[in-house]
């Protein structure tokens, strides 16, 4: 799938504003990733990165139109998360990434903002009318 950067690091934040409500609770007042330190932050966006970034990269390309976003089947997810998930675990390790990852980017797909229109050919240079 065709991502810009903006819209990678969109899912990316997505899911890890995600992750933390679930390990933070709901107990303090705040939104829980706002209460973690920078050096929190860039931890779980680098750890979530190495998970959800390549599963990204590798579903199917699918026409998104103007304000749209792009929407899959959780069979197409379930799959292209499998590609990822690395072989050698066991069964029951293995049946765990498959699902936990299945969440996560779905939850960073739910956080994509919708595609804007088509930049204008920057190549050719402004209009001199």
């Amino acid at each position: 799938m065709q991502l810009s950067e903006y819209e990678m690091t969109a899912a990316l934040r997505g899911a890890a504003r995600t992750v933390a409500s679930a390990r933070r609770g709901r107990s303090k007042a705040g939104d829980p990733w706002e209460r973690l330190t920078r050096l929190e932050q860039y931890t779980m966006l680098t750890s979530l990165g190495d998970q959800i970034l390549p599963v990204l990269a590798s579903l199917p390309d699918v026409e998104v139109p103007p304000g749209g976003r792009a929407s899959y089947t959780t069979q197409q997810i379930e799959a292209a998360v499998a590609e990822q998930v690395d072989p050698s675990l066991g069964r029951i390790k293995r049946a765990v990434a498959l699902k936990t990852r299945t969440v996560l980017v779905q939850a960073a797909l739910e956080s994509l903002p919708p595609r804007a229109a088509e930049e204008p050919d920057l190549e050719s240079g402004p209009d001199t009318d």
